[in-house]
């Protein structure tokens, strides 16, 4: 959706990942034309290369799955926006579907609450046709952020 608006996407996840991640870009290549988009590898934990550091936004869809993952994601999301001291603004969609989940939520959010202010962002902005009871979207702003402003 972004590239379709216009922006300069990358889309990431493990390197094994990335061939089907181009592929899903280049089925939808003919709605894509207003930006770009491209997909690399990002293994949460390890050093990103630096052109991917202190993006605008940085958006984070169902990241949330396991308590082993935690720290790395974390750690990545920090090193991505300077421990939280860049302009990037985080939106995060959670599905919430189990009280496992929805406290695994609340962990992550407990881990990030030193260098994040998380905002829910309201139902009735979202387009009702995606909405459900499970839907979670959040807004973070790094903290340093909020203090300049």
């Amino acid at each position: 959706m972004a590239s379709y608006l216009g922006a300069s996407v990358v889309v990431t996840d493990l390197d094994s990942l990335v061939p089907l991640l181009a592929h899903n870009i280049n089925k939808n290549s003919n709605i894509m034309s207003a930006g770009s988009i491209s997909a690399r590898p990002l293994c949460w934990g390890s050093e990103p290369d630096t052109d991917l550091l202190h993006p605008d936004f940085l958006i984070l869809a169902n990241c949330i799955y396991y308590e082993s993952s935690l720290e790395t994601l974390l750690e990545t999301v920090l090193t991505l926006t300077s421990a939280g001291r860049s302009e990037t603004v985080i939106l995060a969609c959670y599905e919430e579907r189990t009280r496992e989940i929805r406290e695994l939520v609340c962990r992550w959010h407990a881990m990030l609450d030193k260098y994040f202010t998380i905002y829910d962002v309201e139902r009735y902005v979202l387009d009702t046709k995606y909405v459900q009871e499970y839907i979670r979207v959040v807004r973070m702003l790094c903290r340093n952020r909020q203090q300049k402003n």
